[in-house]
């Protein structure tokens, strides 16, 4: 039991990071495209990215 809730701590902590990496990019995907609204600067993010 010890070993099964150490690995799913685990596994939670690194789906945390994944999902906050995720939340991060789409914010900054958000807020460079939106207020541009132009697909000329996507196209610029998608090649950084």
């Amino acid at each position: 039991m010890h070993k099964t809730s150490f690995i799913d701590i685990v596994v939670l902590l690194n789906l945390d990071r994944y999902t906050m990496h995720l939340y991060f990019m789409t914010t900054y995907y958000i807020m460079a495209i939106v207020p541009n609204e132009s697909s000329y600067n996507a196209i610029n993010i998608v090649q950084l990215a």
